[in-house]
């Protein structure tokens, strides 16, 4: 689920469903070589942003409500809701590459998948091909399990030592990457790494520990501009270049951290009602998945059709397959782990009544 910080609470905002939706196929049309989307790679970079955004608020908000962070549940509720799919794609993954070319040790890349290594894996041994993009489901969840404790540390510190804190991190992050790219020239060792690309991740985290949120009149702006920026960026971003990882990535980051903080503090426009409709909203629902099954698809059939044609037999097929997995292992993992919660709340009232 997508939500916005709010006088302490974390209230959803459709939009961000309609953000994701965007943002997977972009990644989806780059790899199946669509013409005119040689930038799409910046949808990763925007899932990030949205993602370091979301989980901070939450574990900030978590935070101001309780006093703590129950760590041990964090990482639970992000196992549930991340692992069932990855594991489903790669038993499926094994098995028809198993029949099809067992030399290709279909086993070995998804072990280093389902252990969240092939960021690594990628920027050293440009391997496993076929699973090659489960190398941005690694940074996330490296995110993930350092995040928790770097929160608790900064709100222990306060808020002006720890808004310079997180403002030392990203320049730190964002310096390591381009002196990284300039030192080695190589896109591959410097853009799949968690270390060199945690900035986005770190980016989208910082308005939530500045407690800033545009007003009205300006939020309206950075939509329009912001969003205009991504889809020129979408469009032109030169694809696997170190150069561009060095000095127009952080460029495509402030973009998506504008146009994401503005969506969630602005005025209904033409943008956020598009990213609100039902079809986005829903497709957004999808886009775990559909990032998930697209790329093994893409990888097969890249090369047997015309890249338009291939990307719409990705996307069909992509959609299809994620429809299945979101309404028979996500939503009712989800629903069970709202049901289980919700008893163990009534249980801790009961407890504290008596």
């Amino acid at each position: 689920m997508d939500y916005r910080l709010k006088r302490g609470k974390m209230e959803r905002i459709p939009a961000f469903d309609g953000v994701r939706a965007m943002a997977a196929l972009a990644v989806l049309a780059l790899h199946c070589r669509v013409p005119l989307v040689g930038g799409g790679a910046i949808g990763v970079d925007i899932f990030f942003v949205l993602s370091g955004y979301l989980i901070t608020g939450l574990l900030v908000t978590e935070f101001n409500n309780t006093g703590a962070i129950d760590i041990r549940r964090f990482y639970v509720n992000r196992a549930i809701r991340l692992l069932p799919p990855l594991l489903l794609m790669l038993l499926a993954f094994v098995l028809i590459v198993g029949l099809l070319a067992p030399q290709a040790h279909p086993e070995t890349m998804a072990l280093m998948a389902a252990f969240y290594v092939t960021d690594y894996s990628m920027a050293i041994w440009n391997f496993p091909q076929q699973l090659g993009h489960t190398w941005s489901l690694s940074v996330e969840e490296q995110f993930y399990l350092i995040w928790p404790f770097v929160i608790l540390f900064l709100l222990r510190l306060g808020r002006q030592k720890a808004i310079a804190v997180m403002i030392g991190l990203l320049a730190a992050s964002i310096g390591w990457r381009a002196i990284d790219a300039t030192i080695w020239g190589s896109w591959e060792w410097t853009n799949y790494r968690f270390d060199t690309h945690m900035s986005g991740l770190v980016m989208g985290s910082l308005p939530v520990i500045l407690d800033w949120r545009p007003k009205p009149v300006l939020a309206e702006k950075l939509v329009r501009r912001a969003g205009s920026l991504l889809l020129v960026a979408m469009m032109l971003f030169p694809a696997q270049s170190a150069l561009a990882l060095g000095l127009l990535s952080p460029v495509v980051e402030v973009c998506a951290t504008l146009f994401i903080i503005a969506l969630a503090a602005g005025p209904e426009t033409t943008t956020s009602r598009i990213l609100s409709s039902r079809p986005f909203v829903y497709m957004g629902l999808l886009s775990y998945s559909i990032y998930l099954w697209h790329y093994p698809l893409a990888f097969a059939l890249n090369g047997i059709f015309p890249p338009v044609v291939n990307a719409l037999i990705v996307s069909a097929l992509s959609i299809v397959i994620s429809a299945i997995s979101y309404r028979y292992v996500e939503r009712p993992l989800r629903d069970a782990r709202r049901r289980f919660r919700g008893r163990r709340q009534l249980i801790e009232a009961g407890v504290a009544s008596d």
